[in-house]
């Protein structure tokens, strides 16, 4: 059994799929993501566009806050050409919804972007409102998926 760190370590700048990562009370996890031309059998991308569907695990770690807050628009995602989008309406039955999470509590569900076909480079960011003020963010690497 490891020992418990006296004091949490700092997030690394970029994660990669499957690092977890702990930032000011919450974790994520960003377990897979891949590139698709369809979501669900009704959302069909754009010509010229595809969609990348990220699961990601949320969880409230922190040992004062009793709520964090998650919704699938806290986060966005950059290409290597500085696109940012944010995430678009997932209607595939797996998407991440929004609420509270109690202490320990979970959520996992996807989160999809509409990005250029063919974007590289790509990487997630998380942000929550809680996040804004300490001008903090997670953000994980996706690559070229």
């Amino acid at each position: 059994v490891m020992p418990e760190a006296t004091a949490a370590p700092e997030a690394p700048s970029v994660a990669a799929v499957g690092d977890r990562i702990e930032l000011e009370g919450v974790a994520l996890t960003v377990t897979k993501a891949e590139r698709t031309a369809q979501i669900g059998t009704l959302q069909k991308a754009q010509d010229g566009r595809e969609f990348i569907q990220a699961e990601v695990l949320f969880e409230n770690v922190s040992a004062e806050k009793d709520a964090a807050s998650y919704n699938p628009f806290y986060f966005k995602i950059k290409d290597a050409e500085g696109f940012e989008s944010n995430a678009t309406i997932d209607m595939s039955g797996t998407a991440l919804q929004s609420g509270n999470l109690d202490k320990g509590g979970k959520a996992r569900g996807t989160v999809v972007f509409d990005v250029a076909k063919g974007a590289k480079n790509l990487v997630l960011s998380f942000q929550s409102p809680a996040m804004m003020f300490s001008q903090k963010s997670v953000s994980v690497a996706l690559g070229d998926i």
